[in-house]
């Protein structure tokens, strides 16, 4: 059992390596071994996954888990769940951190997020081996399912609340970048437009919601893998236009660092990297890929990085102190490229929405749906009537708040600090202290008591200006001569 490499064990294996967990000392550091996955099993040779339970597809192809379209999803699906329209507000963040502050910070954030992310999935692994040496027939599918596993109901209740929180966070962030490049490919279109302002804003949001009320009827996650292929192409487009748009001649404008705004950078940069709430079920939608799951996930954090790190910061060089919450509002208006640009990102957008509602959407499944509802395999068709209502009600809730507080880059803010700092750096390293306590020496420990401090702080901070800075708003909004300083 010693050894980092990959193995290839059977299930009677694998039920007594996690019959013999209480009986490994420190020293076996691949079951606690928070740098590489390694209680990740490779199972080609085997019909089940970590639960015992049957694959969906066991073909010859399926087990090599070599096709390329079966990589491509997977990848797609990793991608997918840890970029969205966030990285719109990169510049504008690093506005608020200024130059140097930002490029050190998103490195930090960068490397913590993915050391937690894989210890999120080293303690899936572990509680689930510990449910099927007990001959228990529970799944860990979810974020949620693990802090049940941890923390009993208590831990099912908190993490789903924080889920709910951040998802929908990300989805209202979402709605608010699509009703504003619909405001801005209208406006450029009527350009006598005389209706009020609250009323032109009402329509603006209502037509991507009523187009989003479809694709939030997925039950699966594996079905939005085509969508986020569709939605990482355009995303590419889009962003490389951007980045031809960029000139980077302001660096005499720029700040060094800013202090009294750098935890809404740290907010918006969390919020940025938006995939620990769908690690779990991501991973668990990978068949016979599970194992290969944390180096797609390295792959996918080195592509997310450079691109987040090169854009912010080329984007803060060309615009600035003018630099807006979302990037496209610094675009000249009804220019051709402009609108290029616009019409990918929103495609973009559109169809990554659904997958990051998709956890929310699982939590309320769980407590509206009925046994009958579901198929043999355990999913709820496309047309059920009581988890789509719920759906609807979700949208419907994400719509309210994206029209009465329709600040793209505050919103993210608030999200990240809040939600996506106690999700991605308190958690995990607090689950993973309580389920491996026993085994991790003293220098793990300490490293997971200083990312717990680190994620705290950040939370704190960053909440309390996030808040601050979106009641100045809503005041600027209702008295454009409030002065926000007071």
């Amino acid at each position: 059992m010693h050894g980092r490499g990959v193995r290839s064990i059977n299930r009677d294996d694998e039920v007594a390596m996690a019959h013999q967990e209480k009986i490994l000392s420190p020293g076996h550091s691949e079951r606690y071994n928070d740098f590489s996955i390694s209680p990740l099993i490779d199972r080609r040779d085997t019909d089940q996954d970590e639960y015992g339970q049957p694959f969906v597809d066991k073909s010859d192809a399926a087990k090599e888990g070599a096709t390329p379209f079966r990589w491509a999803t997977d990848f797609a699906n990793v991608l997918k769940s840890f970029i969205g329209s966030n990285f719109l507000a990169l510049p504008y963040a690093f506005r608020m951190s200024g130059l140097f502050g930002g490029i050190a910070g998103i490195i930090i954030i960068a490397l913590v997020t993915e050391h937690c992310c894989k210890l999120l999935v080293t303690v899936k692994v572990r509680l689930s081996e510990d449910l099927l040496s007990r001959g228990e027939k529970k799944q860990i599918k979810t974020y949620g399912d693990v802090g049940t596993a941890v923390w009993g109901k208590h831990g099912t209740t908190f993490v789903d609340s924080l889920l709910v929180f951040t998802q929908t966070g990300f989805c209202i962030g979402y709605l608010i970048f699509l009703a504003t490049i619909i405001g801005s490919l209208i406006d450029c279109v009527y350009t006598d437009n005389n209706l009020p302002k609250m009323l032109t804003r009402l329509i603006y949001t209502l037509i991507p919601f009523v187009l989003l009320i479809p694709l939030t009827f997925i039950k699966k996650v594996s079905w939005l893998g085509v969508p986020s292929l569709i939605a990482d192409a355009l995303l590419i487009v889009g962003m490389a236009i951007l980045y031809q748009s960029f000139h980077c001649d302001h660096y005499s404008e720029t700040n060094y660092i800013e202090i009294t705004t750098y935890p809404l950078f740290l907010g918006i940069l969390t919020a940025s990297y938006e995939g620990i709430g769908l690690v779990v079920p991501v991973q668990q939608t990978m068949n016979y890929n599970k194992w290969r799951y944390p180096l797609l996930l390295d792959i996918v954090l080195i592509i997310v990085t450079l691109l987040l790190g090169s854009f912010g910061v080329t984007g803060y060089l060309t615009h600035a102190g003018l630099t807006e919450q979302v990037i496209t509002q610094n675009l000249a208006k009804c220019e051709p490229l402009t609108y290029i640009v616009q019409i990918c990102l929103w495609f973009a957008i559109y169809f990554t929405l659904p997958m990051q509602m998709f956890p929310v959407s699982e939590i309320f499944d769980k407590l509206v749906a009925k046994d009958s509802d579901r198929n043999p395999e355990g999913h709820l068709p496309y047309f059920v009537m009581v988890p789509n209502l719920v759906r609807i009600a979700i949208l419907c809730f994400v719509f309210l708040v994206a029209y009465f507080v329709p600040f793209f880059g505050l919103i993210g803010g608030l999200v990240g600090a809040f939600g996506s700092s106690i999700l991605a750096f308190i958690l995990p390293v607090v689950f993973h202290f309580l389920v491996f306590k026993d085994e991790l020496p003293w220098y793990i420990k300490a490293k997971d008591v200083l990312i717990c401090l680190f994620g705290i702080t950040s939370c704190i901070l960053g909440t309390t200006l996030a808040i601050k800075e979106i009641v100045d708003a809503i005041r600027d909004e209702i008295d454009p001569h409030h002065d926000s300083s007071s």
